[in-house]
């Protein structure tokens, strides 16, 4: 799922300040993933201003040429319910498509969001270099 197949440390840091994930993987970034998100972050912020790390991420986009505007703007918004929302998606080796997000909050840790994603492809990629072409099995064997 993600350019050289490495998870990032933190997500909504790599969602909303990462070059790569703005501009060739998170499609319409500007326009659907930053308003699904951002308001989520601020909420965070606002509700645990003794956790240094919501603090310094919610800083580092403030500052952030691309990110900040752009939060500024979306994040004072009511808290959007994007739980089965598909948002677009460029998959490394399936391409274009759609992520169905799924969003929960465990019992044992309120306030957590636990986010679990579906990628749909908008079609099939077809590998030219593939090797595994079928290859017909013959069942009427001559017996000799």
């Amino acid at each position: 799922m993600f350019p050289g197949e490495q998870a990032p440390t933190n997500m909504m840091r790599w969602l909303l300040l990462d070059p790569v994930a703005r501009t060739e993987v998170l499609l319409q970034w500007e326009t659907r993933w930053a308003p699904a998100v951002m308001p989520h972050l601020r909420h965070a912020a606002d509700l645990n201003p003794q956790v240094p790390a919501l603090a310094d991420l919610e800083r580092d986009i403030l500052n952030d040429p691309v990110a900040g505007p752009v939060y500024r703007r979306c994040a004072p918004a009511p808290v959007p319910h994007f739980d089965g929302e598909e948002l677009p998606f460029s998959h490394p080796v399936h391409g274009p498509g759609h992520l169905i997000n799924c969003l929960a909050e465990p019992v044992s840790s309120p306030g957590v969001r636990l986010m679990i994603a579906f990628f749909t492809a908008d079609s099939p990629r077809v590998d030219v270099h593939a090797t595994n072409v079928p290859i017909p099995v013959r069942t009427n064997m001559p017996t000799s």
